[in-house]
């Protein structure tokens, strides 16, 4: 999420791997084609390095091996180490590809700044496979599970994938099984006759795949069982309306952390018991963090832009906003909403502190430079920790920023980072005066 000019900026690896994705995306000699990451349960969530080169040095890679490629799909296998002492290599293999040796000596020169920055290395050990060993240092030492579900109720769940890509069913059933998960791949074209749905607890389910048959098999199975049906893509691309049915949707890119906040989201109601049901009418808006919040890049962008009243103008209702005083942080509120979510607060301000502490420099740079996927992007990620956290008064400059999109005000962000720069001071202030 946060760039860096500094090799000791901490990181989610998750974050860069979308940020590479959609940058490629946007490149139309890309577009016709896309990656697909498999992530190994080695792979660490945290590190801390040159972010800014990171990503660079894999944006460049993956442009010109999808730029000479004219499939579809590229699957990037991605493994670490079994232990990951301190300094170690990530690596991203490509197999299935076409490159050539000529190839091979136009891409290191391309990418040979970064490749002595970051010292990586690539490998054409045939035609068809290209390697990175990409040095990472990992952030926090010790740690061998990356990604811990809040509850032993959320663990060894039987999970149905039913997508038309291969890669994209091994990449899914890769990561469903890190916590792990009982994992079948069903045909393309459901027969109820072949495949019982009372078996699985989740139904992953590709959008063009969805089918009248299978939304009323799901809905019949979910009178007697606690079945989530979940769309993999957009729930627009599908003939049906099943909107009772499912439970949430599933985007590219996927990586390991999008599986994870998938299930938090979709088996909320289990791990919360009765007192989430009771909580859930009472408290429509700290729900939605565990409903809403915990999904992907492109679901997360949507979620962000708030709907304005008609009756109201941009000014009149950040005025409004201005108006109001808001507590800078409700720790009463921040440690309920950690209950819920069977997280712990003192952690939760921790993994605050560290991954906000210099985001005001990394703002005021993505701001100067009128990056607006970027700002969505960051201030997505500010709101959902803010939230989490009872930071009341950073969730009101969130919300003072989307309203500037909704508006297509974003000609006066300019004057925010300074604005950010304060909120974040006063934040961390209070947040050091409750740990004394």
């Amino acid at each position: 999420m946060i760039e860096v000019t500094n090799e000791e900026e901490k990181f989610n690896i998750n974050d860069i791997l979308k940020s590479v994705f959609i940058s490629l995306q946007k490149e139309p000699d890309c577009n016709h084609c896309q990656l697909v990451y498999a992530m190994d349960k080695t792979v660490p969530k945290m590190f801390k390095g040159d972010v800014k080169t990171i990503e660079e040095y894999l944006v460049k890679v993956f442009y010109f091996i999808l730029k000479i490629n004219k499939q579809s799909e590229i699957l990037v296998e991605i493994h670490g180490p079994k232990e990951f002492v301190y300094v170690d290599d990530i690596i991203f293999t490509m197999k299935n590809i076409t490159v050539t040796e000529e190839d091979m000596d136009t891409l290191q020169k391309m990418v040979e700044y970064e490749s002595n920055v970051l010292d990586a290395k690539l490998n054409a050990y045939s035609r068809t496979t290209l390697t990175i060993r990409l040095p990472f240092i990992i952030s926090k030492l010790g740690g061998r599970r990356h990604y811990r579900l809040p509850s032993k109720s959320l663990l060894q769940k039987n999970v149905l994938i039913m997508a038309t890509s291969q890669n994209i069913t091994l990449s899914i059933t890769k990561m469903f099984k890190y916590f792990p998960y009982n994992v079948d791949m069903s045909m393309q074209i459901f027969d109820e006759s072949v495949c019982d749905l009372s078996q699985y607890d989740l139904l992953v389910v590709e959008d063009k795949l969805m089918s009248e048959t299978l939304a009323k098999a799901c809905q019949s199975v979910q009178q007697t069982k606690n079945l989530k049906c979940v769309i993999l893509g957009k729930m627009e691309n599908t003939d049906i309306k099943p909107s009772f049915t499912v439970s949430d949707s599933l985007y590219q890119p996927i990586t390991q952390e999008s599986i994870f906040e998938l299930i938090i989201s979709v088996f909320a109601d289990q791990y919360d018991s009765e007192q989430f049901l009771e909580d859930k009418e009472k408290e429509a808006e700290v729900t939605s963090l565990t409903q809403n919040n915990f999904q992907n890049n492109e679901l997360k962008t949507e979620k962000f832009v708030v709907k304005p009243l008609k009756t109201d103008t941009f000014q009149s209702i950040l005025e409004d906003k201005k108006n109001k005083y808001t507590v800078v942080l409700d720790t009463k509120l921040g440690k309920k909403n950690a209950k819920k979510l069977r997280l712990n607060y003192d952690d939760e301000l921790e993994n605050f502190f560290d991954m906000f502490d210099g985001s005001d420099l990394y703002f005021r740079q993505i701001v100067n430079e009128k990056s607006l996927h970027k700002i969505k992007e960051f201030c997505i990620d500010l709101e959902k920790y803010s939230k989490i956290i009872g930071a009341e008064s950073m969730l009101k400059f969130t919300e003072v920023i989307s309203l500037m999109f909704v508006y297509k005000k974003t000609d006066t962000l300019p004057i925010y980072p300074g604005r950010y720069h304060i909120e974040l001071k006063k934040l961390f202030k209070e947040m050091e005066r409750y740990f004394s």
